[in-house]
């Protein structure tokens, strides 16, 4: 069984946590005598990631660990590189420095790069010729309906004589 260490932090101190989350907002802060509890292996540490926004996907040390925001827990102590991946947003990668039994937060303002969604398509031209839009010539179709309009005024009157 593996021998597991309980990190406990009041709730009061989980404020900054709680506030850099989604943009949580609350009237008065949240004081409580209940501890959060982590559970986490012995001589490990833990990483919280945010992102503004949030939902993008997070990556440690080229691994993929879901989306933000994220716990996670059993990190080995050191040097860990972490990046950010949202659609629209550029990159976001750093590095975190993990210490046995300790909390690491960031919270990252993803930059938006304006390339979401946006798709140009540039016609391609046969033998370099412009197409042409079939007209229509409205003089005819003008010509063609008064015809049928005398004709059919034409055809009544006849059929009542």
């Amino acid at each position: 069984m593996e021998n597991l260490e309980t990190k406990y932090m009041q709730q009061q101190d989980a404020n900054e946590i709680l506030q850099s989350i989604e943009h949580y907002t609350a009237s008065e802060p949240i004081i409580s005598m209940t501890p959060i509890i982590i559970k986490t292996l012995q001589g490990t540490g833990i990483i919280n990631i945010t992102s503004l926004p949030s939902g993008a996907d997070v990556y440690l040390n080229g691994d993929i660990y879901g989306k933000t925001p994220i716990t996670i827990t059993d990190i080995e102590p050191g040097d860990h590189t972490y990046m950010l991946k949202l659609l629209g947003y550029t990159d976001y990668v750093s590095k975190i420095d993990v210490k046995v039994g300790e909390l690491c937060c960031r919270t990252v303002d993803l930059q938006y790069s304006g390339s979401a969604g946006t798709c140009v398509v540039a016609p391609t031209i046969p033998n370099g010729e412009i197409p042409t839009i079939p007209t229509v010539r409205l003089d005819i179709i003008l010509y063609i309906a008064l015809g049928i309009i005398i004709g059919s005024l034409l055809y009544s009157r006849r059929s009542q004589i």
